[in-house]
């Protein structure tokens, strides 16, 4: 999973895909432009080693 950090508001986030628009969904504005900061994968999701 891809996320960009929002130059507007700060918050991070999170989308699927790469293409087509990029809109922040805490703010509104578009962010298409930003770049990728992280990319996610299966592997790194949180609390995947808890027993």
């Amino acid at each position: 999973m891809l996320s960009k950090l929002c130059p507007h508001c700060g918050k991070r986030s999170y989308s699927a895909s790469s293409s087509g628009s990029w809109i922040c969904p805490y703010c509104d504005k578009d962010i298409s432009q930003t770049t990728v900061t992280q990319e996610h994968t299966d592997g790194d999701k949180k609390g995947d080693n808890l027993a």
